[in-house]
């Protein structure tokens, strides 16, 4: 085992590095459909659930939120619950989530939507 070590240890140590190869690309567009398909892929959303309506997002945080009642939840029970990335649910509290009426920060990383009365 040992004569074989030295002999790949001498192999190697005589090989000098060369030049790396990077394959070119043409600019040309994919033309079957299994690349095209590979392109769509690589443009996904990072939503599990993507493909939602405009809008959905919103409805399904107030109601999570009107649903956990008094303490609220956090960010990542929040998304848990939605089924969406935990940056994605902050953002909206940072965009959207500002313009909502009766939306409360409870703590750091909390809120709450009372229910309408």
């Amino acid at each position: 085992m040992a004569q074989l070590d030295d002999q790949i240890a001498t192999v190697l140590r005589h090989q000098t590095p060369g030049p790396i190869a990077v394959e070119k690309r043409s600019n040309a567009k994919p033309s079957s459909s299994a690349s095209k398909q590979a392109v769509r892929h690589n443009k996904a959303s990072l939503s599990p659930k993507a493909g939602t309506k405009h809008g959905m997002l919103k409805e399904a945080i107030l109601a999570a939120l009107k649903k956990a009642g008094r303490n609220g939840l956090s960010i990542g029970e929040l998304a848990a619950q939605v089924g969406v990335l935990r940056a994605n649910v902050q953002v909206w509290f940072s965009s959207t989530g500002r313009k909502v009426a009766g939306l409360e920060k409870v703590d750091r990383g909390r809120w709450r939507y009372p229910a309408r009365r």
